[in-house]
């Protein structure tokens, strides 16, 4: 979703992910404690761009979970829009139409997609890909989340000149932890 980093406000949320989320406000009047507000695509984004192979780099995160997250981090900053906005290539339309989200979100996927479910995800990621490289110009892009690291398609990531998140099926925890420990 989006979440305003001034107010820890979520500003949006997909129901069908996150119910109930819409309006709830993450701050340390909220909470309690020191907090740091970003959505998901934003945190993976900056853990990854906080490792020294990506130090420097202008680094894009596809996180590919129950949803389709993504982040950019560029020049030690985290690309968004005033109130927390993301790259929302989740929302955008793929040559047959429907979202990358409906082609690439695990809560679209079975546990064990069909052949033919998995062909089709490998070319959402390729036409995601191929849309965030010319809109962003990334020098790394990182995949992430329990889609995007699954077995069936961790073979593919070489040809498509991405990166598996060291971080594994947890990157956007360790994106948060780096959040609050390299604040932006």
């Amino acid at each position: 979703g989006i979440i305003d980093p001034e107010t820890g406000i979520c500003l949006a949320a997909k129901e069908y992910l996150m119910p109930d989320q819409i309006g709830i406000e993450f701050s340390q009047r909220t909470t309690g404690v020191t907090t740091f507000a970003h959505g998901d695509g934003h945190a993976t984004a900056w853990g990854h761009a906080c490792l020294p192979e990506f130090a420097g780099r202008r680094v894009a995160t596809l996180a590919l979970g129950t949803g389709v997250g993504c982040g950019f981090v560029q020049d030690g900053q985290i690309w968004s829009g005033r109130r927390g906005e993301y790259p929302r290539i989740n929302d955008l339309p793929t040559p047959n139409g429907q979202s990358y989200e409906d082609l690439l979100g695990g809560i679209n996927l079975t546990t064990e997609p069909s052949d033919q479910q998995k062909v089709v995800a490998v070319e959402a990621l390729e036409s995601a890909l191929f849309a965030l490289r010319n809109l962003y110009f990334p020098d790394d892009v990182v995949i992430a989340g329990s889609v995007g690291l699954s077995a069936w398609m961790v073979p593919h990531l070489d040809r498509l000149a991405v990166s598996a998140s060291p971080f594994g099926t947890d990157a956007g925890l360790y994106g948060a932890a780096a959040l609050a420990l390299y604040p932006v």
